[in-house]
């Protein structure tokens, strides 16, 4: 049991850093991953962690395990293996297909936790929340069997995990990304490094001017403009007959119908604008595309998301629709990614600098490491052979005192024998006389017979 719900944990988190920081090269689902797609038939009897994200986890442990490499990983691995976090480098290995699935299953748990806040601030405000549909698809970590009323108090312990997650998974996912960039930059800078003067001319002329048309190409409608939405509501939502209206548009992208404008509703009405400029299923195209999604949600979301719930209301999204910004919006506010490259303020020299630092801090301690390593190793085979010469030494040792006592019984046989041989010749002799005198004896007596 606590096996199961120490994997649990750590996979867990390890999913989330790893959304976090490296999405997986595949392509974006349209719509959400389902309960049926998300969740195998459930176990006979499931761990329950006691964790707040309890059935969140549990969807992300049945997708896992529906890649039997992986499971077998977290079936074999050693438990302190799993505590250190060594099984979720593993997590880079799973299928794309799964590593999708799981994607979409982050964002919907962040828009649950999104809701959640909506609530909290509601109550706070004095507002009745009702045990209704809304209250039990933002709050399935709490006992709806429990007899109480749902009060603010009730929400205190998600509260504070909801806000730390929401504060932290975007500003975690820019600072990755700007690592990615930047690690992208340093090998451009070794590559350049290796040419001639002349030749690394032409390569940083060819690089700048690369870099002026994936900008130029990247020119997107302003996210949340007028001019994006009427794009939308022309060419998907097929309303181009008809006037552009925000309250009809709205309620067409409120897919769940909750009266707001969450996180995942508003990123969709982005995918038009971003598949002109990701075309290709790259993996730097993917996670460039992503970021860019994100930096988009933001921006809107600052522009129109006016109590900074993380959802955007329906009273909220027609007063920014009257907004000069909305049909004429500062063009200057917002750059997008290839924008900032190639103008330089996606990061600064001294991110850069400190980055490249921090890397070579990193590659000295693992050549520390591994010469402690090859150290340790060349120790080991010393002491292996002196104990191996050791062994044959005692060896010949005692083969050469065994041949000398070897040696030394053949001796005393050898001895024994002729001592033996000798007794044999003294008593064939004595023998021998006894009969001779046997004779003479016998001899005298037939003389003085006669």
């Amino acid at each position: 049991m606590y096996r199961t719900i120490c994997i649990s944990c750590v996979v867990l988190l390890s999913f989330i850093s790893l959304v976090n920081s490296a999405p997986a090269p595949t392509k974006r689902p349209q719509q959400p991953v389902s309960q049926n797609e998300a969740q195998a038939p459930p176990d006979a009897n499931p761990v329950n962690t006691g964790l707040y994200y309890d059935q969140y986890l549990q969807k992300v442990i049945k997708l896992l395990e529906s890649d039997e490499s992986f499971k077998k990983k977290m079936e074999t691995a050693d438990l302190d293996d799993i505590k250190n976090g060594a099984l979720s480098n593993e997590l880079y290995s799973v299928s794309g297909e799964i590593r999708t699935k799981l994607d979409a299953l982050k964002k919907e748990e962040l828009n649950r936790l999104r809701k959640i806040l909506h609530a909290k601030v509601e109550l706070d405000k004095g507002r009745k929340v009702q045990r209704s549909g809304y209250l039990k698809q933002i709050a399935n970590h709490l006992d709806h069997g429990s007899p109480h009323t749902f009060e603010a108090d009730d929400l205190t312990k998600l509260i504070k995990t909801a806000t730390s997650d929401l504060e932290n998974f975007d500003r975690d996912r820019h600072e990755e990304f700007k690592k990615f960039e930047m690690r992208r930059e340093m090998k451009r800078e070794e590559k350049l490094k290796m040419l001639d003067e002349q030749e690394r001319k032409k390569a940083e002329d060819d690089y700048r001017k690369h870099q002026q048309e994936l900008a130029d190409k990247s020119s997107i409608h302003h996210p949340g403009s007028k001019a994006q939405l009427e794009d939308v509501w022309n060419e998907e939502d097929g309303l181009g007959e008809q006037e552009f209206n925000p309250k009809t548009f709205f309620k067409m992208h409120d897919v769940n119908g909750d009266g707001y404008m969450d996180s995942m509703e508003l990123e969709a009405i982005f995918d038009k604008d971003l598949s002109k400029v990701y075309a290709d299923n790259s993996e730097e195209s993917i996670m460039q595309m992503e970021e860019e999604r994100t930096r988009m949600r933001e921006h809107v979301m600052k522009e129109v998301d006016k109590n900074n719930d993380g959802l955007i209301t329906l009273e909220e999204f027609l007063k920014y629709s009257d907004t000069p910004e909305f049909a004429n919006p500062d063009e200057n506010s917002y750059k997008t990614i290839d924008q900032m490259l190639l103008e330089h303020t996606l990061y600064t020299q001294d991110e850069l600098r400190k980055y490249r630092e921090n890397i070579s801090d990193q590659e000295q301690e693992i050549k520390a490491k591994l010469e402690q390593a090859q150290l340790a190793a060349q120790q080991a085979q010393q002491a292996q052979a002196a104990q191996q010469a050791q062994a044959a030494q005692q060896a010949q040792a005692a083969q050469q005192a065994q041949a000398a006592q070897q040696a030394q019984a053949a001796q005393q046989a050898q001895a024994a024998q002729q001592a033996q041989a000798a007794q044999q010749a003294q008593a064939a002799q004595q023998a021998q006389a006894a009969q001779q005198a046997q004779a003479a004896q016998q001899a005298q007596a037939a003389q003085q017979a006669q």
